[in-house]
């Protein structure tokens, strides 16, 4: 018996907020996996860099500086 059967027979048996909770599964489901296939600009790090370029100092260091206030 293939994976699709297996579960068609187990749908067949549940009642119907059992039925609803898998619905809203599958939808969920669904949803996630078209969120998943979103994927960032392949020269995305070329903008962030052209951004930041102009920018006088070292970023990392002012990180590390305003992350120390709150230790």
């Amino acid at each position: 018996m293939t994976l699709k059967a297996k579960i068609v027979e187990g749908i067949e048996q549940v009642n119907p907020v059992q039925l609803h909770l898998i619905y809203e599964l599958i939808v969920s489901l669904l949803n996630s996996k078209r969120v998943n296939n979103i994927s960032p600009a392949p020269d995305a790090h070329l903008k962030v860099r052209t951004a930041l370029k102009s920018i006088r100092g070292s970023l990392s260091k002012d990180i590390i500086q305003s992350r120390g206030d709150r230790f």
